[in-house]
Formats: structure tokens, C-alpha cells, sequence
């Protein structure tokens, strides 16, 4: 988990964060010093991308050590990897940027890095592939997420896991149609669903085949 441009300043020793672009992040971050604005941040250099790679691959090696089963690249919820997958945060013009199939490059780099480490079968992946998620939205949902999706495939994750709020969600709204069925069409392994579910509607679609199994973080 980085949390790109979702960090104040303040714990940086007054450097900015980074992020896929010069972007500032809505709200602000708590701080000892109380909350403060969030500030923009500076967009990651080409030639820093194979350090933070590196720090993600680091990350991986302690979880095992530490005894972990598994990790899970966290790629949603408006954090660094959900910035550089959605447009409307990633305005580059390079490798990292432009096309659905640039901007799912760091995605799969990171990936490729936790594979190498853990293994196919110990690394999953979680995404927010609809609506606006800490200022982090797309234009086009399914062609970013169909994109991510065929990597992921191609990749082998071990699951795919999918915040998917809805109009009346509790913890964030949005009218953008969940993606999931965009993403089961392409990627084969397990799916997991996320956010505002019931019992009842989590047996349902799992019975379905909508999902393989529904994750719950909060009541």
C-alpha cells in the first residue's frame, strides 16, 4: 500500500508527496499538529519508478518474513496505484500515462515484483473500478478495468478483489455502473465482491456466480 499523494507534507519532512501527476488530493490528512489541507503532489520521475518498485518488492519480502500468507496490492480507494490507473488523476504523457494499457503499466510491474517474491497463488489485488474515490475517477471505466483485467488474467492473481459502492452507498456514493461483470468476462481466477452488502445479498450472488465470495471490513 502507497498512498501516493494521500499524505501531508508533514510527514515527508516537508517534501511533497508524489502521485502520478502534479494533482492535489480533496480534503485533508490528520496530522499531530491537527488537519491539515492536503498539498499537490509531485509527479514520479521515470527514473524513480524502479526504486519504488523496489520498495513494494521489499514490502513483500518483510510480510513474508513476518509470517504472512500472502499479500494483496492495494490499487483502490484513490491511493498511488488507483492514481495512476484512472484519468482523471493520471495526466501523463509517457510510458506511465495516456492509453488504458500505459496507465495499467505500474499496476503490472508492481504485480510482476509481488509474483516474484510470493508466487502467483499468494498475491491478489484490490480495485475500486467505479466512481469517484478520494478525487481518483476515470472517464471510461471498462476500458481502464477490462485493461487491468487482462493483465491480471495474464498474470495469474491469485483473486481479484472489487469495491463497488452504489448510489446508496454508506461510505462513499456514486451512479457509475459497477464493473464487475466487465472484469468476469475477462479474468477467470476468483472474484471477490466488496462494500455495503447484506448477508442475504452476499449469499445471492455468490449462489449467482456473480462472485466467489464477498469480503466484509465493517458491519
Amino acid at each position: 500500500w502507497h498512498m501516493g499523494r494521500i499524505v501531508h507534507p508533514y510527514f515527508l519532512g516537508g517534501e511533497p508527496p508524489v502521485s502520478a501527476s502534479a494533482t492535489t488530493a480533496p480534503g485533508h490528512a490528520h496530522t499531530p499538529e491537527g488537519t491539515k489541507d492536503y498539498e499537490a503532489a509531485r509527479p514520479l520521475r521515470i527514473d524513480e519508478m524502479p526504486r519504488l518498485i523496489d520498495d513494494y518488492g521489499r514490502a513483500a519480502e518483510n510480510a513474508k518474513k513476518a509470517g504472512f500468507d500472502g499479500v494483496q496490492l492495494h490499487a483502490a480507494n484513490g491511493y498511488l496505484i488507483d492514481q495512476f490507473l484512472r484519468d482523471g488523476s493520471n495526466l501523463r504523457d509517457d510510458d506511465y500515462g495516456g492509453s488504458p494499457q500505459n496507465r495499467v503499466r505500474l499496476m503490472r510491474e508492481v504485480m510482476e515484483r509481488l509474483i516474484a517474491v510470493w508466487g502467483k497463488e499468494r498475491v491478489s489485488i484490490r480495485l475500486s473500478p467505479n466512481g469517484d474515490s478520494q478525487g481518483v475517477d476515470d472517464s471510461n471505466p471498462a476500458a481502464t478495468f477490462g485493461e487491468a483485467a487482462r493483465v491480471l488474467q495474464d498474470l495469474g492473481a491469485s483473486f481479484v478483489e472489487l469495491r463497488q459502492p452504489g448510489p446508496e452507498g454508506t461510505f462513499g456514493q456514486t451512479d457509475v455502473p459497477q464493473q464487475d461483470g466487465v472484469i468476469r468476462a475477462i479474468y477467470t481466477g476468483p472474484l471477490v465482491l466488496n462494500s455495503d452488502y447484506s448477508p442475504e445479498d452476499a449469499a445471492a450472488d455468490v449462489a449467482s456466480d456473480r462472485a466467489d465470495a464477498i469480503s466484509f471490513g465493517r458491519p
